[in-house]
C-alpha cells in the first residue's frame, strides 16, 4: 500500500495512469469519471472504485456485430465466413469507417472497418493453400460497396471506380472486415450474409444491365435501376433466403433486420 500513496499523493501522476488505463477501452464522457480527473486528490479506494464502475458500463455497452471473414482467415484459421462478435460501443469503427451506399438505400445504414491480416497468412505466398485465391480474397464484402453514385466517375487520384464498382481500396487486400450498424442495434451473421448475398445476387445484375452487360437489350437507366435496389425488393430476398435455409435445416428463428 505503501508505493500507492507515493503515487496517489502527487496528482499529475495518477491523473495520467488513470487516463491510460480508460483510454484503452473508451472516451472520457462518464461524468463521474470526469469529475474525479480534476479533482485534486483521490484515495486508492476511490480510484479503485471508479474503475470497477467504468468497467461495469463499458462491457453493458458492448454491440453486436459481425465479422466477414476473408478467404485466408477461413482456410487456415477455419473461421466461419460470418462470424458474430462484440465490440465497445465506443469503439474506433464509429469514428474511422465507411459505409454502403446500398445499405444506406434499404434503410438499414451500416459501418464496416477493414482489418489487419493475420501473420498466419499474411507471408504465405504459395497461394496452393488457398486454391489459388488470394487469402485477402473478401468478394461479400467488396460488392457491399459498390458505388451507387450515379455522378461517380473513374478517379484514381480519389479510389473511385465510378457508377456501380467498388471503390479500389475494397478491390484489393481487402481482408476480413468488421460490419455494425449505425444505430448500434443488433446485427446477427445472417442479417449480413442477406445483404451481401443481395448485393451480389439481386444489385449486381441491375448494374450489370445499366452498364450494357445484356447487349443487345437497351440499357436501363442508372434511376430505373436505383428504383429497384429499395426495401420492398431487399425484404422479398430476405424471406427467399430463409426459405432455403430451412430447406437446408438450418435454425432461422431471427427477426428482419427491420424488426429489431
Amino acid at each position: 500500500m505503501h508505493q500507492y500513496r507515493n503515487i496517489f499523493s502527487r496528482p499529475l501522476l495518477w491523473i495520467r495512469l488513470l487516463k491510460a488505463i480508460i483510454s484503452r477501452s473508451a472516451s472520457y464522457d462518464s461524468p463521474e469519471i470526469t469529475t474525479h480527473i480534476h479533482s485534486s486528490i483521490v484515495t486508492f479506494s476511490r480510484f479503485t472504485r471508479i474503475l470497477r464502475i467504468h468497467t461495469k458500463q463499458n462491457i453493458s455497452k458492448m454491440v453486436q456485430a459481425v465479422r466477414i471473414n476473408c478467404h485466408g482467415d477461413r482456410t487456415m484459421l477455419k473461421k466461419p465466413h460470418y462470424e458474430a462478435i462484440k465490440i465497445s460501443a465506443t469503439d474506433k469503427i464509429f469514428t474511422d469507417h465507411e459505409t454502403s451506399d446500398i445499405a444506406d438505400r434499404l434503410g438499414l445504414p451500416i459501418l464496416t472497418h477493414r482489418c489487419p491480416p493475420n501473420p498466419v497468412w499474411e507471408r504465405e505466398l504459395d497461394h496452393r493453400a488457398f486454391n489459388g485465391w488470394s487469402p485477402f480474397n473478401n468478394r461479400e464484402a467488396t460488392f457491399l460497396h459498390l458505388s451507387l453514385d450515379k455522378d461517380a466517375v473513374l478517379d484514381f487520384s480519389t479510389g473511385s471506380m465510378g457508377w456501380g464498382w467498388a471503390p479500389t481500396q475494397w478491390q484489393n487486400r481487402v481482408g476480413s472486415v468488421i460490419v455494425v450498424r449505425q444505430d448500434k442495434k443488433p446485427l446477427s451473421p445472417l442479417h449480413v450474409e442477406a445483404l451481401c448475398k443481395y448485393c451480389l445476387d439481386e444489385v449486381q445484375p441491375l448494374i450489370g444491365h445499366s452498364l450494357g452487360e445484356y447487349a443487345p437489350e437497351e440499357p436501363m437507366s442508372k434511376e430505373t435501376a436505383m428504383s429497384m435496389i429499395c426495401r420492398p425488393t431487399f425484404v422479398i430476398f430476405w424471406n427467399k433466403l430463409l426459405t432455403a435455409k430451412l430447406r437446408e435445416g438450418v435454425d432461422v428463428d431471427i427477426s428482419s433486420p427491420y424488426a429489431v
